[in-house]
């Protein structure tokens, strides 16, 4: 992961347990119209684990699946689209 002086975001961050929990997140550095052109996918997020060290959580349990993709335009606000499974 590296932010440059142009305050662009580089990355090609992928990790993965034997358990098969996963969390990728890529940049799509030719897409030079954007400022920022960010994808995070994540994979088997066990989400009572990760409620569990967070103070006042609320208790939630299941699998967490999904690919969220950002892109940041001049003038433009930041739009994000995702996909949850």
């Amino acid at each position: 992961m590296f932010l440059g002086n142009n305050r662009r975001v580089q990355a090609d961050l992928r990790l993965n347990s034997a358990e098969g929990t996963g969390l990728m997140l890529t940049t799509n550095n030719a897409n030079t119209e954007a400022l920022q052109d960010i994808t995070l996918s994540l994979n088997q997020l066990n989400l009572e684990k990760l409620f569990a060290i967070l103070p006042y959580m609320p208790e939630v349990s299941g699998t967490l699946n999904g690919d969220f993709h950002a892109i940041q335009n001049q003038g433009c606000p930041f739009g994000v689209v995702g996909r949850i499974g």
